[in-house]
């Protein structure tokens, strides 16, 4: 019997946030992704980020001079984690566009 799937909860979009989501961990300088064995570029990704910072869904939007393999592109976005976006005091799930650096490690 499949499962009754739940309403997903609702994603703020960056101008209705008071506080918008700031990188806490898994990027260097908050733009570049390190990961050995890269060809680098850039990357655009949307976030999808939970009220505790980490991040429930990533997708790659654009790709410029990337080839790496997706997957393994999206296994590392999904250990970012954020400083959760806020409502006033709240901390909410929210949504967010970046594009970011792909480096095999930084400072190289």
């Amino acid at each position: 019997m499949p499962e009754q799937s739940e309403t997903p909860p609702q994603f703020f979009q960056l101008h209705e946030l008071t506080t918008p989501p700031a990188v806490a961990d898994g990027l260097t300088r908050g733009e570049l992704l390190e990961l050995p064995g890269t060809k680098g570029g850039y990357i655009t990704v949307r976030f999808w980020i939970n009220a505790l910072g980490e991040v429930v869904r990533a997708k790659i939007v654009g790709v410029d001079g990337n080839e790496d393999d997706e997957e393994k592109l999206l296994a590392a976005l999904r250990q970012v984690r954020f400083l959760p976006a806020r409502i006033g005091h709240a901390a909410v799930p929210s949504e967010l566009e970046m594009e970011l650096r792909v480096v095999r490690a930084a400072g190289l």
